[in-house]
């Protein structure tokens, strides 16, 4: 009988566990998760985002209360697929901001969790062209020889390069100024030049710019007048 009590006892612990845990599942409740960052996916090489607004967007949810109770802004996210949701992305030639209606299908949510609502229901993407230039490469160069030596020769490579970047920063960019100066120069030297990036969302074939510069002794006033009078 003692057996059989404590069995029939475990029976109804089990049960209302059960019944508890089924009744969380069948209670629907909303909730309001505010500040979800909006991101971007599959951005086209040829493309620079250069502002969303706003950035973050609020979500009513509705679910399972033993899901939504343990929600957290985390484990959501909104993602704004460039080619699918801006079907027009190859109709402008340089900056364009283009109003982007955030649907259900946007928002990345655990299972069971659904989409009541979204605020602001639309964002303002802002896109730029990028292309790629050629850029001229201009060395100033201040070279001074010590007594008793000339300067040769300066030369430099590359003389451009290929650059790539928003069109509104390259399209009035034609060259990059490298400057190089070194005094009391008594030998012939290479020297390498880093490269400022003028922009951070500028991108360079090469980084660095090679000078080369040739130097000799120059000749007594004696050796010149011979070499005059012959």
């Amino acid at each position: 009988m003692r057996n059989i009590g404590l069995k029939l006892l475990s029976f109804l612990i089990a049960l209302s566990i059960w019944l508890w845990v089924a009744s969380e599942k069948r209670v629907q409740t909303n909730i309001m998760i505010s500040s979800i960052p909006v991101g971007t996916m599959n951005i086209p090489k040829d493309v620079e985002i250069l502002k969303i607004s706003p950035t973050t967007v609020n979500l009513k949810l509705k679910g399972p209360l033993s899901l939504i109770k343990n929600l957290a802004p985390s484990d959501i996210a909104i993602l704004i697929n460039i080619p699918k949701d801006i079907p027009e992305i190859d109709r402008f030639k340089e900056e364009k901001t283009f109003n982007i209606k955030i649907k259900r299908s946007n928002v990345q949510t655990p299972k069971g969790i659904k989409v009541e609502n979204i605020l602001p229901p639309t964002i303002q993407i802002t896109l730029e062209k990028k292309i790629k230039k050629q850029i001229k490469i201009l060395l100033k160069k201040r070279i001074i020889a010590k007594e008793g030596f000339i300067i040769r020769s300066v030369d430099y490579s590359p003389k451009s390069i290929l650059v790539e970047g928003p069109i509104s920063i390259l399209k009035r960019r034609s060259y990059i100024v490298v400057e190089f100066q070194k005094t009391g120069v008594d030998r012939s030297f290479t020297k390498e030049i880093p490269l400022k990036i003028f922009d951070s969302r500028v991108t360079f074939s090469s980084d660095k710019v090679v000078v080369n510069v040739e130097v000799s002794k120059s000749e007594s006033k004696k050796v010149l007048k011979k070499k005059r009078k012959k």
